[in-house]
């Protein structure tokens, strides 16, 4: 009986020290000044949880997401990273971009063809959807996310007590 007086202090002292997920609202937990009301965000929350829309609303602590048909409040404290999804249309654009330009210095030299305006439009049009399609597959394959924010990790800890018959300890968990 007196071996155990001194494993139930231990637990008991275990138990008191460390600090079951209470934690504060720090600076760190302000929304930043890159999120801004109209700006598409893709947001992970401490759950893993993806939510992607439209900012609609910001408060010091707090951002209000538009998504299809409903909007969410989602607290600073429980954000873990917020991005900026990229399009493809800037990739589009470019190769839309490319295409005319390829598809007209093609046709500027037709002075042997029969049917001239038939060459140029099929030159043109051609290049231009070749190239519109390249330019939207390099930008889908390139990852353009922009990282707005991203919470440091926080240590955290919890001990959880284990009883069972003829058992007695203590489950120490640790992440960071």
């Amino acid at each position: 009986m007196t071996a155990s007086l001194p494993m139930a202090a231990l637990f008991a002292l275990a138990t008191l020290a460390v600090p079951l997920g209470a934690e504060a609202q720090t600076a760190g937990d302000r929304v930043p000044d890159s999120v801004h009301v109209g700006r598409d965000v893709s947001i992970v929350d401490d759950e893993g949880r993806k939510i992607e829309g439209r900012v609609e609303g910001v408060s010091e602590h707090s951002i209000r997401v538009a998504m299809k048909r409903a909007s969410t409040d989602i607290a600073m404290d429980r954000v873990v990273r917020i991005e900026h999804p990229d399009t493809l249309k800037n990739g589009a654009l470019i190769g839309l971009g490319l295409g005319l330009t390829f598809g007209t210095i093609s046709v500027l030299d037709t002075r042997g063809l029969d049917n001239r305006a038939a060459f140029a439009a099929v030159s043109i049009v051609g290049n231009t959807l070749i190239w519109t399609a390249l330019g939207t597959a390099v930008d889908a394959a390139c990852n353009n996310r922009q990282t707005l924010y991203q919470r440091s990790g926080r240590p955290r800890a919890s001990v959880r007590p284990l009883v069972a018959p003829g058992v007695r300890a203590a489950a120490l968990a640790l992440s960071w």
